[in-house]
């Protein structure tokens, strides 16, 4: 029994001798390459090999885990800056939306520039509207690091809330025109890429931000992820636009768009409907209840994790 559990705990935490894992899963690796060119992909030998890799890749990988997660945490902790990052969910979150502000812009100017190569209304359209949304995000950040408590916040989610219905008018008025007006939204498949990339990327941030922001009552962090929400609709319209334009679609691509455009009006004026009406009721208790402590008992609050025990994907 002593040595069974000696054993169990040396497959759990080998410690120096994973590296001797490793280069048996490169030898066999190199084994398995060799014998499939010399005997063929699917000879016994070769498949013999594969399973012993399979084996040992999982294993590897799954006991790196727990070395690579102490050594990262020591990287953070020895760094002032990283140590407040991971400390600070508020903080986290306003450093990364500065990152995704950056690449939000980048990619507005991206579209504008697609626009005047294509001469097209629809990248002018798109440009516009990411533009507005990275404006939106740059006050919203400003405004955040001077801390001017909780009516700064319930101003930030109003202001954001009306901005949201300007943009939803703005944006079915525009559609609308150019669907009905026949204006062809030209594209290349390295724009079609380009799109894909940026709206898988937006969907998972905006995932990860409504998982994360859910739990923790602040109204410009809510503010932020729907921003965030709301630039990853945009792009899934965006996309569907551009691989229409570039692989067609056949004839009721058209009705499609209508309708997803249709969808992402309505949404994004629902969010912005039911941010002024929040941040009003929440002002109102402010200024004659005192507090918006009412406001925040309908919130999530956060669990049992500190925020620093929560991981971050963007």
């Amino acid at each position: 029994m002593p040595g069974r559990k000696n054993f169990k705990n040396f497959i759990k935490n080998p410690g120096v001798w994973l590296w001797a894992f490793w280069a048996a899963l490169a030898l066999f690796a190199a084994a398995a390459a060799i014998c499939a060119l010399i005997l063929g992909v699917l000879h016994p030998a070769a498949c013999v090999f594969y399973a012993v890799c399979l084996a040992l890749s999982v294993y590897c990988i799954s006991a790196s885990v727990r070395p690579v997660r102490a050594l990262i945490t020591r990287c953070i902790n020895s760094n002032r800056l990283l140590s407040h990052m991971a400390a600070d969910y508020g903080y986290r979150t306003v450093a990364f939306s500065v990152v995704s502000l950056a690449i939000s812009t980048a990619y507005a100017v991206y579209q504008g520039v697609l626009g005047l190569i294509f001469l097209s209304a629809w990248y002018g359209l798109f440009s516009g509207y990411y533009l507005v949304l990275s404006v939106l995000r740059a006050v919203i950040i400003f405004r955040t690091r001077k801390s001017e408590g909780e009516a700064g916040d319930l101003k930030i989610y109003l202001i954001c809330g009306v901005m949201f219905i300007v943009l939803s008018v703005a944006l079915a008025v525009l559609v609308t025109f150019l669907i009905f007006s026949g204006n062809d939204s030209h594209n290349s498949v390295i724009g079609a890429i380009s799109m894909a990339a940026y709206a898988f990327y937006k969907i998972i941030a905006a995932a990860v931000n409504a998982v994360k922001n859910r739990k923790y009552g602040s109204f410009a962090l809510q503010s932020l992820r729907n921003i965030s929400f709301a630039d990853a609709l945009l792009s899934v319209f965006a996309l569907q636009i551009a691989m229409v334009a570039t692989f067609g679609g056949g004839e009721n691509m058209g009705t499609l768009n209508i309708i997803t455009g249709a969808a992402v009006f309505l949404i994004t004026l629902g969010m912005g409907i039911y941010m002024i009406a929040r941040s009003a009721r929440g002002l109102y208790k402010l200024k004659y209840a005192g507090g918006v402590q009412g406001v925040r008992q309908n919130m999530p609050q956060s669990g049992g994790k500190s925020p620093a025990e929560e991981n971050d994907g963007r």
